[in-house]
Parts: structure tokens; C-alpha cells; sequence
């Protein structure tokens, strides 16, 4: 097992070098493997595409993150973590925000924070049935923290990240703020 994990993290510092010398878009996956001396193969017995590889490293950074706070960890302990660490890594974040089609960061992040805020809604409320609506809400906050995030990123925003941080958490819905005060 720490063969694929060294493999997956050499195959990751290789895509980070690249975002920094050329756009998302341009990067393939022959550059990446060429970049670290693994070959095809073995990038695909790790990752289906170079949009994988980009997910893979964010959630793998986040879960470390999140992983790293105390069990009473709150929405914004959470949402200050990942802002402070997004605006450490800013370089790499700012040149993969930029690409906006389908597998961008911005829809990985809807999809892991809502599956991510589910789960901790069950785990805090084992009995209570999760409903269509509150499923909803949720994807749609999700959604605008993704926009909110990428327009941070961009530099649309100058807070800094614990700021930041706040504002997001200040403006969640009143339907949700019962289950991640």
C-alpha cells in the first residue's frame, strides 16, 4: 500500500510543478508522467484522467485537514482550515480555479462538501431522517460556497482567510446553522 501512495504523491507533485509552468488545460497526462518518470500505465492504475489526479489531491489535503481538528471541530474551524491551506497553496489553487467546464475544482467541491456536511449531519443526528429539502438546501449552500471560494481565489476578495472564513459561515442558512453551530 505505500508503494500507491508514494506513486499517487510523486504523481501528484509532478501535476503540481506543471500548473505552474502551463494552464490546466494544456497539461497531459503524458506531460505529467514524462514530468516524473512513471509512465502511462502507471497513471491509470491510480487516476482515470489528470481531472482525478486534481480531486484526489484536494480531498486528500482536506481530509488531513479536517482529520487534524478535535471532534467538536465547528463550521468554521473547518472552513478556516481549508481557507487558510487553500491560501498557503494559492499558486496551485489559482491556476486549476481557472478551469471552469465539467471536473473543475468548483464541482468537486460541491459534491465532496455536500457528501462531507450529509455525513456529519447523520453522525450528529443518527435518528433524524434526512429529507429531500434539507438535501437540497444543502447542495445549494454548498454551491455558493464553491463560487464564493473561486472568486476568493481569483482574488476577487481580499479578506484574508479567517475572514473569509466567517463571512461564509455567517450566512448559513438558518434551516442548516441548527446542524453545524
Amino acid at each position: 500500500m505505500a508503494l500507491k501512495i508514494n506513486t499517487k504523491e510523486i504523481l501528484a507533485d509532478s501535476f503540481r510543478k506543471l500548473t505552474g509552468e502551463m494552464p490546466l488545460e494544456s497539461i497531459r497526462v503524458k506531460d505529467i508522467t514524462d514530468n516524473c518518470g512513471a509512465s502511462r500505465t502507471t497513471f491509470y492504475k491510480h487516476f482515470k484522467d489528470k481531472y482525478d489526479l486534481m480531486n484526489w489531491i484536494f480531498k486528500r489535503d482536506v481530509d488531513v485537514l479536517l482529520n487534524r481538528l478535535p471532534d467538536s471541530k465547528n463550521q468554521y474551524d473547518e472552513m478556516a482550515e481549508i481557507a487558510e491551506y487553500i491560501y498557503r497553496n494559492k499558486e496551485f489553487y489559482s491556476n486549476i480555479n481557472h478551469y471552469k467546464a465539467q471536473n473543475s475544482l468548483s464541482d468537486f467541491i460541491v459534491s465532496y462538501a455536500s457528501e462531507y456536511l450529509l455525513d456529519k449531519m447523520n453522525k450528529r443526528n443518527p435518528k433524524e431522517k434526512i429529507t429531500d429539502d434539507l438535501v437540497f438546501s444543502i447542495k445549494q449552500y454548498v454551491a455558493s460556497i464553491a463560487y464564493m471560494l473561486s472568486l476568493w481565489i481569483d482574488g476577487r476578495y481580499q479578506e484574508d482567510p479567517k475572514t473569509f472564513s466567517k463571512k461564509v459561515c455567517d450566512n448559513i442558512p438558518e434551516k442548516l446553522a441548527v446542524y453545524f453551530s
